[in-house]
């Protein structure tokens, strides 16, 4: 399997409210065509992280978006065969930086997404949009009421 085999679909996926440009959508495509033909050799049924989002059948907004340290940890590590130790290695930070991103207790800071965009070859947007949608969701589920309270003054 390549990444052509992924489908109209996950392009459509990838590039709704403009999540990646053209180049890192190749790049994410690719990374995740290894995991399906490592899953098909191992004859595996596990739920990556990007198969349950790309598979969950909710609306977005009912669902939180899935943290990129989640992606890192569940797709990108087992794809590439590495541990943690050694793509902290590669990324030049502690493993306990790398560890703190994957567990979803820090979120991917700039300079984060510049090494992880240069590591995947997949530049670093991708990686502070997928944070940032991570955190305006939850900020949104965590004002919600205080946000009904503020009046909009749209501009005309």
């Amino acid at each position: 399997m390549n990444a052509k085999h992924l489908g109209s679909d996950f392009d459509d996926f990838l590039r709704k409210e403009d999540m990646l440009d053209e180049a890192e959508a190749v790049g994410l495509k690719r990374v995740l065509a290894h995991q399906v033909r490592h899953l098909k050799n191992q004859g595996g049924r596990a739920k990556t992280a990007m198969a349950r989002r790309l598979g969950a059948g909710h609306p977005a907004q009912c669902r939180p978006p899935t943290h990129p340290g989640e992606i890192l940890r569940e797709d990108l590590l087992p794809a590439l065969n590495l541990s943690v130790a050694e793509a902290a290695r590669q990324l030049r930070v502690s493993r306990q930086t790398l560890h703190r991103v994957l567990s979803g207790r820090s979120g991917v800071s700039a300079e984060m997404a510049v090494r992880l965009g240069k590591f995947c070859g997949n530049g670093p947007g991708l990686w502070l949009r997928m944070q940032q949608a991570y955190d305006l969701w939850h900020a949104e589920q965590r004002l919600r009421q205080e946000l009904e309270k503020i009046p909009g003054h749209p501009v005309e």
